[in-house]
C-alpha cells in the first residue's frame, strides 16, 4: 500500500508539473498586441457585490443554524443531579 501510495502522490505531481510547465514556456505569455484594458482586471460592483452576498449568506446560515443547533449543549449529562 506504501508503494502504490507514494507511486500515486508521484503521478498526482508529474501531472501538475505536465500542465503548468509547458504553459509557462509558452512564447507569447507576456500579452501581445491586445488592448491595455484587458491586461489588467477590475472586478465590476456586481461582480464584488455577488462575492460578499455569498460571503454573507455563508455566516446568516451557521448563525441560523447555531440557533437550531446549539454549538455547546445545553443539557449536560455529566453535571445532572
Amino acid at each position: 500500500m506504501l508503494v502504490i501510495a507514494l507511486f500515486v502522490i508521484v503521478g498526482a505531481w508529474f501531472k501538475r508539473y505536465i500542465i503548468v510547465i509547458p504553459t509557462q514556456l509558452h512564447p507569447n505569455l507576456p500579452i501581445q498586441n491586445v488592448p491595455e484594458y484587458f491586461k489588467f482586471y477590475t472586478p465590476t460592483l456586481i461582480e464584488t457585490a455577488i462575492t460578499a452576498a455569498s460571503f454573507i449568506l455563508v455566516l446568516l446560515i451557521i448563525t441560523v443554524l447555531a440557533k437550531i443547533f446549539p454549538i455547546v449543549p445545553i443539557n449536560d449529562p455529566m453535571h445532572q443531579k
